[in-house]
């Protein structure tokens, strides 16, 4: 009520039924509720499903880890909330400009979701005993495997708002239906057999698979150039932080380790040549007092 009364101060308001309107409307509007309808059902499938098949008490094990992981999902929806508006003016106006924030983004997402993969990966044990006491213990298999479907959905997160700002809203419908009929069906082969951490490996599984259906899509059909740009450096720094966790985890604490291994992922984007001009000159924009000390210096 308060957005529309502060509305009236910046345009006229008044109501009359557009047809033509409406028509349109409704036209965008279907695909995003249906991939709605079928993300729901993807969502809480999984939970029904392995309380049907192996009982409440896994359903508490998974429960609580994909409560953490589910928590995280915010961020890249965040990131891409702030930069829709710009790719939406950007692919009427500019492809160029279009393309350059799509690979920003990605590559940022890419990176972030990595790096917060790797680390609760090896921090998971303290994590779930932190939160839920160490009768949770078995939620810890369940949190390294779904930790990565986190990380998956910061690449199909960008996916979805880079179809919408482009028009092609039918394909977020369609990775909404691919994923939920993957996961009803990969949770039907492994819940019997594997519980609680089969149904996380079956939302990995079909996370990643209508994430490359999109990813593969938005990379054929808008920007005609390899998905995997801009993914290897990062990769890169997550083989080099996992090694550091595996060789020095008996001697220091997780959670320090894992401190620790923030600049050194980093550090080794930067070596690598994947922090470039464009970057510097992002974060300098962002963070206007660094680049005023870069310059006393």
């Amino acid at each position: 009520l308060l957005m529309v009364l502060f509305s009236k101060k910046l345009v006229k308001v008044s109501f009359n039924i557009d047809f033509i309107l409406i028509k349109q409307l409704l036209k965008e509007a279907i695909p995003i509720a249906i991939a709605s309808v079928f993300t729901v059902v993807y969502f809480k499938i999984d939970v029904l499903m392995l309380s049907f098949l192996r009982g409440d008490a896994e359903v508490g094990f998974y429960s609580a880890a994909y409560r953490l992981t589910d928590a995280l999902v915010f961020l890249p929806s965040a990131f891409t909330t702030s930069t829709f508006p710009l790719m939406s003016k950007y692919f009427k106006d500019s492809f160029d400009s279009f393309s350059f924030a799509y690979a920003r983004t990605f590559k940022y997402l890419f990176a972030a979701g990595l790096l917060i993969a790797v680390l609760v990966t090896f921090a998971s044990e303290k994590i779930i005993l932190t939160f839920y006491g160490p009768e949770y213990q078995k939620s810890v298999i369940a949190l390294q495997i779904l930790i990565w479907a986190t990380a998956i959905t910061f690449i199909s997160v960008l996916i979805s708002s880079t179809c919408v700002s482009s028009g092609n809203q039918q394909i977020i419908s369609k990775t909404a239906i691919l994923a939920a009929f993957l996961n009803v069906i990969l949770n039907l082969i492994l819940i019997p057999s594997t519980g609680y951490a089969g149904a996380a490996v079956a939302t990995v599984l079909s996370v990643l698979g209508s994430m490359m259906f999109g990813l593969f899509w938005v990379h054929k059909n808008l920007l005609h150039e390899s998905p995997l740009k801009g993914a290897i450096s990062p990769i890169i720094g997550a083989v080099v932080i996992s090694l550091l966790m595996i060789l020095l985890r008996s001697y220091i604490d997780i959670l320090f380790l894992s401190v620790v291994s923030v600049p050194v992922f980093a550090a080794v984007l930067y070596i690598t040549g994947w922090i470039d001009s464009d970057d510097k000159n992002i974060f300098l924009n962002l963070f206007p007092t660094a680049h005023f000390n870069s310059k006393r210096f």
